[in-house]
């Protein structure tokens, strides 16, 4: 039940949202898996079809909605997907460079919102440990459970991805003379958003740093901080917002004029995990510290955010019934209140100016626990309608034979809606 009035205490326990998804897929190759929505033939080379069919008495469940790209509509009751899937192999254009390229095209006949897209249509440059990137491409940014997740706080898979060009470090790279103790790794993104929105044409930079510490080749322990900026554009009342001076301004997070805190919506986190790793299985824990302005910073909210732990098997001799499992404990009732304020005052994922939030087509960019309503965006009113939530989710999959893998998961949320004080 979401309260989209003031937040007030004490909180009467309320009946959450339960959901149970059990999907059987059949798998080309069995052995294939992705990342948080499991798409079919994402890292084969070469053309693929795929088609999917969603039929329900009332709205499309929410786990079939979520963390597909904003492929579906929450209100939907039919959906029937065509996709035509291209990605060509990692090939050599000068010593040490290759390239690799991929589309995606989606036809959606829908009940509610039927679209053609072209969803995906990139090209990676890779070489010297770095790569460069250019285009329209679903990723997610922060560690955590690789699979059957909620979605990861600063980018996950719940929304239609944006046109982009960054430059990261893919993978950890080793600190020279080290030997392996101590690897890191970074990005920098600029992005460019497409829907219509309270601001017109508003950016999205990124930027991460991440240290490795290796105490033992199998022990990862790692730490970084995650950014992310939401700039630019029109806005209705203040026109054009940013030159370059305030941008560099806003990606620093420093003060904008008088005020104490960036012109721009700021969105970041401290993460954080332990992984273990064997050639048979890994187990592994993280924690993603939420971070919405500046007093944030300062950890006035530790509990708010995502802590997750998983088990995943490598190694197998056959079909295991069992190879996955996870679990994620979503919090956000704090959001840097003190004792005597009302809990939810930071607001998560909303902006006094960027009045749209962290979103891009009617989705959340982070975790797809956030509740969306469509609605005409004033001055005085915001789309997202429950940003404080305490969240329970686990996840497990396996294998049924050698060509059918199955999955299920389970969510149970307490939702309190947003503090409109």
């Amino acid at each position: 039940m979401i309260q989209n009035s003031q937040y007030t205490k004490p909180i009467a326990v309320r009946t959450g949202l339960v959901v149970i998804v059990l999907i059987i897929t059949l798998f080309v190759d069995a052995s294939a898996q992705a990342t948080d929505n499991d798409q079919l033939l994402e890292q084969q080379p070469g053309w693929a079809i795929f088609y999917q069919q969603q039929l329900s008495s009332s709205s499309t469940p929410f786990w079939f909605v979520a963390n597909r790209a904003g492929m579906f509509s929450d209100a939907s009751t039919t959906n029937s997907l065509l996709q035509a899937r291209y990605l060509t192999g990692s090939e050599h254009i000068f010593p040490g460079i290759t390239v690799q390229a991929g589309f995606l095209g989606t036809a959606l006949y829908s009940d509610v919102k039927p679209a053609i897209r072209i969803h995906n249509f990139y090209a990676h440059f890779e070489g010297y440990r770095f790569r460069l990137s250019a285009g329209r491409y679903d990723e997610v940014i922060g560690h955590g459970a690789p699979h059957l997740s909620t979605g990861k706080m600063m980018l996950s898979r719940n929304a239609l991805p944006t046109w982009k060009i960054s430059l990261q470090t893919p993978e950890f790279v080793d600190v020279p003379y080290l030997r392996g103790f101590v690897a890191f790794k970074g990005r920098w993104s600029e992005e460019w958003t497409t829907d219509e929105r309270y601001v017109d044409g508003a950016m999205v930079h990124r930027k991460h740093g991440y240290i490795n510490v290796r105490p033992i080749p199998q022990l990862n322990l790692i730490g970084g901080i995650v950014h992310n900026v939401m700039y630019g554009g029109i806005h209705p009342r203040l026109g054009k917002t940013h030159d370059f001076k305030t941008y560099l301004s806003d990606i620093f997070g420093q003060p904008h004029g008088s005020s104490k805190t960036p012109l721009s919506n700021g969105v970041a986190a401290y993460d954080f995990s332990a992984e273990f790793h064997t050639n048979d299985w890994t187990l592994a824990a993280s924690r993603i510290m939420y971070l919405e302005d500046r007093v944030s910073a300062n950890i006035r909210s530790p509990w708010d955010g995502l802590w997750s732990g998983w088990f995943e098997l490598h190694k197998k001799n056959g079909p295991v019934l069992v190879d996955y499992i996870m679990y994620e404990h979503l919090n956000t009732r704090r959001q840097d209140a003190m004792d005597f304020d009302l809990r939810g005052r930071t607001k998560y994922g909303m902006h006094g100016d960027w009045r749209s939030g962290y979103t891009h087509h009617e989705r959340i960019f982070g975790t797809s626990l956030f509740g969306y309503t469509p609605i005409v965006i004033t001055e005085k009113n915001s789309p997202i309608s429950n940003n404080i939530i305490v969240a329970h989710h686990a996840g497990i999959k396996g294998d049924l034979s050698e060509t059918i893998r199955w999955a299920a998961m389970a969510t149970y949320s307490r939702n309190y809606g947003v503090c409109t004080d």
